[in-house]
This record gives C-alpha cells, structure tokens and sequence, in this order.
C-alpha cells in the first residue's frame, strides 16, 4: 500500500478484516446464511483509503 495507515485506521482495518472472517464463518457453519460488514467513519476519516487496505489484506489472506 502506498499509504500509512493512520492508528485509528489500521484499527478500523484490523476490525472489519476480523468481521469479514466472522461473517465467513457464520455463512460456511449457517446454512449459508448471508451476512453483511459495514466501514463507517466521519467524512474526511480516509474510508477509501481503508477499503483500499481491507480489500489488499483480504486479497493477500484469500482462502
């Protein structure tokens, strides 16, 4: 990633990462029930910027 996260940011990262496996497992363990995650933060708090980095990680850990 071309940016450093700021702390708040990589938390917000580390969250919604740990959420997507969780949201994984309840549909895999659920009777394939769906589930949604949910990045919310104030404007100008880098959202995109955190997408960007969720979607790198999710990438990278893909399986």
């Amino acid at each position: 990633m071309r940016y450093t996260l700021k702390d708040y940011q990589a938390d917000a990262v580390g969250d919604t990462l740990r959420e997507l496996a969780a949201a994984k497992d309840f549909y895999r363990s659920a009777s394939k029930r769906v589930s949604s995650v949910a990045l919310t933060a104030t404007m100008g708090a880098g959202k995109t910027v955190m997408a960007a980095a969720v979607i790198e990680a999710a990438s990278v850990h893909r399986g």
